[in-house]
């Protein structure tokens, strides 16, 4: 279910009645006091607000400035109507809602331990149009891809990754040069930023795997297991040189703050270090945030 979406009981002339948000079920009611036969409608948006914090999803063909919306068909005032509106994954919609779904999510997890809300986060997507970066962030704006070979809108992971930058940009700090990441050794500072990012959408969904979809594949990366495909990997461990300063991987800076994160499992029990969720938060506000 869409959660804290909002939702507009509309006139047919497109004039907003009465506003609301869904709760946690997706259920919502619009009461008014239109008279019987009025012509109207019902819209959901791809914008969420939780505790102050708030994103939204924008269309990429009205020029990044529309919110996705959903649209029941025009109906006649009763005394009671029941509207259901479902986001088909083939309109485009679907990815839409799922993507804000994510937002509110990491909105979940945050909020709770930082201080006054940052600025709105938005996200430009479209089904099938790619961006020259795949998928990055910048200035509170996500820009996710939705390419046919590497779709975005349902790669929960991916898209958190981003709003993990979203939120150590406001709350928290790294000094990550940016660009190229993947499969590759990079400075420290990097695999810092891309690492910690990667942690935080971990974190948000509750577990160690990071799942990336392609048209004919899947990028599986365990931050438990410290695995790519379910493969360990020499350079995932130490540095190029030996040397602190020397070229990493983002996946061992992601392994080490998830094993900070979560408690002893089977394959680790001598992980006596659990933080959760307020304790990471708190490092990273309270302590790294303030450089």
């Amino acid at each position: 279910p869409a959660r804290a979406v909002g939702v507009r009981l509309l006139r047919e002339t497109g004039a907003v009645v009465v506003e609301t948000r869904t709760d946690d079920d997706g259920r919502f009611e619009l009461p008014h006091s239109l008279p019987f036969g009025t012509r109207v409608t019902v819209q959901a948006r791809a914008e969420v607000v939780f505790a102050g914090h708030s994103g939204r999803v924008l269309d990429r063909r009205t020029g990044g400035g529309r919110v996705y919306a959903l649209e029941s068909p025009v109906f006649d005032v009763a005394a009671a109507a029941d509207v259901a509106l479902l986001a088909q994954v083939g309109t485009g919609l679907g990815g839409a809602f799922n993507i804000v779904a994510m937002l509110y999510s990491a909105f979940v997890v945050y909020a709770p331990h930082v201080g006054a809300a940052a600025p709105t986060l938005t996200v430009q997507w479209q089904a099938g149009l790619p961006w020259a970066c795949s998928s990055c962030y910048g200035g509170n704006v996500i820009s996710l891809g939705g390419q046919v070979e590497d779709t975005d809108e349902y790669d929960d992971g991916i898209i958190l990754h981003e709003v993990g930058h979203y939120f150590v940009g406001h709350y928290s700090r790294d000094t990550s040069p940016g660009g190229s990441h993947r499969d590759r050794l990079v400075t420290p500072e990097h695999a810092y930023g891309e690492g910690l990012a990667y942690f935080f959408a971990a974190m948000v969904l509750g577990h160690a795997l990071i799942v990336d979809t392609y048209i004919a594949s899947n990028r599986i990366m365990d931050f438990e297991e410290v695995t790519l495909d379910g493969v360990s990997r020499i350079d995932f461990f130490g540095t190029s040189d030996g040397r602190v300063d020397g070229l990493l991987r983002e996946e061992i800076v992601a392994g080490v703050l998830w094993d900070a994160f979560d408690g002893p499992t089977a394959t680790e029990p001598f992980d006596r270090v659990a933080l959760g969720a307020a304790g990471v938060i708190r490092v990273l506000v309270d302590y790294f945030g303030t450089w």
